[in-house]
């Protein structure tokens, strides 16, 4: 494989051309199923605990082969599993393909917690080169050196992704999909994005069949707390503790974020009032225009109405799930507690 650094030492030369010709810009996810490995050491010869191991592979497997289906937008993404790294590439990316990827990999960091599998990762854009055997190039190396920094299960988002998405999708990538952190690097906020793009695919059914669906909850939300919660039980290992005490400290921004964002009742008033809402109401809105050519505006507005509200009624209950840091990690509070 090329380092960047040797890739653009040649660039000038015949052979630089030639490597310019065959690579493309590519984005690059790179991800790592976390305690993967300490599950392998641990089934030893234990028949019964490495068939587990194989069986749960063959799940994650099956949701790497669905990508392409839920993908709609990324029709291109290639999906591609060794042991427990997974590895999406998807050549020559619009500034909406970049959203839409973001939500593919929310969507997926998703369902792996609900069953237990907490990822760490990358993600970036640049020069790569794959075919049905072989791939390389410096996007590649770049996003395994970056995963390298992410400390805690996360999926770390290069700087120049949001470049890359011009002004608007930039936007729209900070307000909904990338959290940064106290060390300054950008990461992908996917309990929030998956939490609000699962709720309004569910209202864009409902509107467009006509059919009455199940009001917004918080179930995602709660296994993801129970999935922190099931990974530090008894837990010891001081390096393992801290890192999942990052991820429900994480959790605990995004409870604290939605519960800033919504007012106790939904009115244009209160619309009026917060920023952030409003914009997503918006946000929600123009979505919503763009899926047909005529739309009863009053009907949208009601419909969007009624949603919104049901979403606000969720306010009361959302502080409940909450993680109290200091019953979830006693190893590192102490038998008295550290606030």
């Amino acid at each position: 494989m090329l380092s960047p650094s040797g890739s653009r030492c040649i660039h000038g030369t015949v052979e630089g051309s030639i490597l310019q010709q065959l690579y493309e810009n590519h984005i690059i996810v790179y991800l790592d199923i976390i305690g993967f490995q300490a599950k392998v050491h641990d089934a030893q010869d234990d028949h019964q605990k490495i068939k587990s191991i194989a069986e749960k592979l063959g799940e994650v497997k099956q949701m790497v082969t669905d990508i392409n289906m839920v993908a709609r937008r990324l029709p291109a993404v290639r999906a591609q599993m060794f042991s427990d790294t997974i590895l999406l590439t998807y050549p020559n990316p619009r500034a909406r393909s970049l959203v839409a990827m973001a939500s593919l990999v929310s969507r997926f960091q998703a369902n792996l917690m609900k069953d237990g599998h907490f990822l760490r990762g990358s993600a970036v854009i640049g020069d790569h080169y794959e075919d049905s055997e072989v791939m390389f190039g410096p996007a590649l190396i770049q996003a395994t050196e970056l995963e390298s920094l992410a400390a805690w299960p996360r999926v770390l988002v290069h700087p120049e992704i949001l470049e890359k998405a011009g002004e608007v999708m930039a936007a729209w990538l900070r307000r909904y999909a990338v959290f940064r952190d106290e060390d300054g690097i950008a990461y992908l906020n996917y309990l929030q994005y998956a939490f609000l793009m699962s709720m309004v695919q569910e209202w864009t059914l409902e509107f467009q069949e006509k059919k009455s669906i199940d009001p917004p909850s918080l179930e995602l939300l709660t296994a993801h707390k129970a999935a922190v919660l099931n990974a530090v039980r008894g837990q010891m290992d001081l390096s393992i503790l801290s890192k999942y005490h990052s991820v429900a400290s994480y959790h605990n921004r995004v409870i604290e974020s939605l519960y800033n964002w919504l007012p106790p009742e939904f009115g244009k008033r209160e619309l009026a009032g917060r920023e952030e809402l409003a914009r997503f109401y918006q946000d929600v809105k123009t979505g919503f225009a763009q899926l047909a050519d005529a739309i009863n505006e009053d009907r949208l507005e009601d419909f969007l109405d009624r949603k919104f509200n049901e979403l606000c009624e969720l306010r009361h209950a959302i502080k409940d799930v909450s993680i109290v840091m200091q019953e979830a990690f006693p190893a590192l509070y102490g038998e008295h507690g550290w606030s």
